[in-house]
């Protein structure tokens, strides 16, 4: 019985977490550049200075690639310019226990961000905090990201 009550409190004191982390995926047939502004240097929130290029077969299976990309950045910069492949998504940071509909957590997301923009042969768009939100999809508790090319409903 005393073994059954410690293991009922042991179990009621410890709680699940999860992390989630966040992408810029490149479906398209091309590559795209993309820069992004932070507004402080962080390893913290979404939008870090030190994002990492993956592979990704689904939204939600993105592995490291075979021949790792080095980004070069400097320690103080708050501008990071990456260019994507195709089926590359772009690390920019995690949070524990997000959740798109919570009005704290998206706030999160973008509290490090200045400006988002992406560059392809034929188009480019600049996205903001105030609007950059729509754009980002959750494809589990695991991923969230944004897509490109863009869908143009948004």
């Amino acid at each position: 019985m005393k073994w059954i009550l410690l293991t009922i409190c042991a179990l009621s004191l410890t709680s699940c977490s999860y992390l989630t982390e966040f992408y810029i995926y490149n479906t398209s047939e091309g590559e795209i550049h993309i820069t992004y502004t932070t507004k402080r240097v962080t390893n913290q929130y979404p939008f870090i200075t030190n994002p990492v290029v993956k592979d990704f077969r689904s939204f939600t299976r993105v592995k490291d690639p075979t021949q790792p990309k080095t980004i070069a950045l400097s320690a103080d910069s708050l501008t990071i310019k990456v260019t994507l492949l195709p089926k590359q998504a772009l690390y920019i940071g995690a949070e524990s226990n997000f959740n798109l509909n919570s009005a704290s957590d998206r706030h999160d997301l973008v509290q490090n961000l200045e400006s988002l923009h992406i560059v392809t042969s034929t188009d480019s768009i600049t996205l903001t905090p105030d609007v950059i939100l729509p754009y980002f999809e959750e494809f589990d508790y695991e991923h969230v990201g944004i897509i490109f090319p863009l869908k143009k409903e948004q």
